[in-house]
C-alpha cells in the first residue's frame, strides 16, 4: 500500500528534511507511540505531517495556512476523494493542453473573485484545477499577486503527467482525524481563542515553517498569499512560539540561517535551542542556477512531548 507523502510541488517544501524536524518534535519518541495533538500553522505541501502519519502517527492534526485555495483542496481530497479523482481525471491532460492554461486559470481566479475569499468548502472543480494548475504551471510554483490572484505563467513541458491516484488516495486517508483551516498564524499560536482555545498545552507539539527570512535585499520573493510575510510577522511569530511553550508545547521552527534570524529572531537567551544548521536544496526558483543549497537553521523551544 502506498504510504502518506506530500504530492505537490510546492516552494519550500521539507521533503528533504523530515527526519532532523521529526527528531527536534518528538526526540527519540517514535511516531507510534505519541497520540498527541499535532499543529501546523504554515501548512504548504504538508511534508512533515505526511511523514508522521507514514511513521505510524495517529493521533489528531490541526492544519493551517493562510492560502485558502490550498487547505480547500485539502478538505475536498479528505471529504470527497473519489470525485475529485474523477474531476481530476477529465482535466485536458493531452495534447493542447497549453491552449486550456489562462481559461483554467482564470477560472480559479473568478472563484477567488466572486467571493472576496476562499470558504473552506468541499468544492472539487476548484480542487481539481489546484491540481491541474500545479502541474502545468512554471516550475510548479505558487504565487499570487496583492489582488489574491494566482498569476504565475504556463510551465514548458513535453506532456502533463496526472497526479498518482494511489498517491491522493495515501493522502486522504492520512488527512482523516485532522481539522482543516485557513486563518492568519496568530489565530492559532497567539491568540488561540473562540474554537481555537486551550489547543497548546503539555504534550502538544506545533512544527511552524513561515515564509523565510530573504538572504539579501534582492533575492527572489514568492508570495504564497497576497499580502506576504513582513519582518513584524517574523518577529510576532517568534514571540508566538514561546508564549506557546510557555504553555507546555514543543515548538520547532525553520527559517534562513542567518545571524538576524539566530541573534534577533530565535535567540538562545530567550529559550530557543539552535538544533541544527541544514543544507537544502532549492527545487524551485525562477532562476536555474539559483537552485542549489542554501543554509537553513533549525530552531526550537519548550520540553519534548
Amino acid at each position: 500500500m502506498t504510504r502518506p507523502a506530500a504530492f505537490l510541488k510546492y516552494a519550500g517544501s521539507k521533503r528533504a528534511s523530515v527526519e532532523p524536524i521529526i527528531a527536534a518534535l518528538l526526540g527519540s519518541r517514535d511516531p507510534r507511540a505519541y497520540d498527541g495533538l499535532y499543529v501546523e500553522p504554515f501548512f504548504g505541501s504538508g511534508a512533515v505531517f505526511f511523514a508522521l502519519r507514514a511513521r505510524g502517527y495517529q493521533g489528531h492534526a490541526y492544519l493551517n495556512d493562510v492560502n485558502a485555495r490550498l487547505m480547500q483542496l485539502y478538505l475536498t481530497l479528505r471529504d470527497d476523494l473519489e470525485e475529485l479523482l474523477a474531476v481530476h481525471d477529465a482535466m485536458p491532460w493531452g495534447p493542447g493542453w497549453e491552449g486550456e492554461y489562462a481559461r483554467i486559470r482564470q477560472e480559479f481566479n473568478e472563484k477567488n473573485e466572486r467571493s472576496g475569499h476562499v470558504a473552506l468548502v468541499v468544492d472539487t472543480q476548484q480542487a481539481a484545477r489546484f491540481l491541474w494548475l500545479n502541474k502545468s504551471c512554471f516550475n510548479g510554483l505558487y504565487r499570487e499577486n496583492k489582488a489574491g490572484e494566482f498569476n504565475v505563467p504556463v510551465g514548458r513541458y513535453a506532456k502533463l503527467t496526472k497526479q498518482d491516484p494511489d498517491d491522493l488516495r495515501a493522502a486522504s486517508k492520512a488527512l482523516q482525524n485532522t481539522t482543516i483551516t485557513s486563518y492568519d498564524f496568530r489565530v492559532l499560536l497567539d491568540r488561540a481563542d473562540g474554537p481555537h482555545r486551550r489547543i497548546l498545552r503539555g504534550g502538544v507539539v506545533v512544527y511552524a515553517d513561515p515564509p523565510y527570512v530573504a538572504l539579501t535585499e534582492t533575492s527572489d520573493f514568492a508570495s504564497y498569499a497576497s499580502g506576504g510575510f513582513s519582518t513584524d510577522d517574523q518577529r510576532a511569530l517568534a514571540l508566538a512560539a514561546i508564549e506557546a511553550a510557555r504553555q507546555g508545547a514543543r515548538v520547532v521552527l525553520s527559517n534562513h540561517d542567518t545571524p538576524f534570524v539566530r541573534d534577533e529572531l530565535y535567540p538562545t537567551s530567550k529559550g530557543f535551542e539552535h538544533i541544527a544548521s541544514l543544507q537544502v536544496k532549492r527545487a524551485i526558483n525562477s532562476k536555474a542556477d539559483k537552485r542549489g543549497a542554501v543554509a537553513e537553521i533549525l530552531v526550537a523551544i519548550g520540553a519534548l512531548p
